[in-house]
């Protein structure tokens, strides 16, 4: 694994080093009304553990791939 991603270098040569500001607080219209915390995700996450069947690509690609007839 790279230590340091291409985007982030072009991100740094291009003078990029200083976060951004803080977003302003969203209009009670558009503010969340569940909260996101800890115990709510944990709540929907599927059991067990996540593996390739989970990514939506594997799936796709299992339907398009050429067949080899043996």
């Amino acid at each position: 694994m790279p230590l340091v991603a291409k985007a982030q270098a072009r991100m740094l040569a291009e003078g990029v080093s200083e976060p951004a500001p803080f977003a302003a607080e969203l209009h009670d219209g558009i503010r969340p009304t569940l909260p996101f915390d800890d115990e709510r995700i944990r709540a929907a996450l599927p059991e067990g553990r996540f593996d390739l069947s989970d990514l939506l690509i594997t799936k796709w690609w299992a339907g398009h791939r050429p067949r080899k007839d043996v």
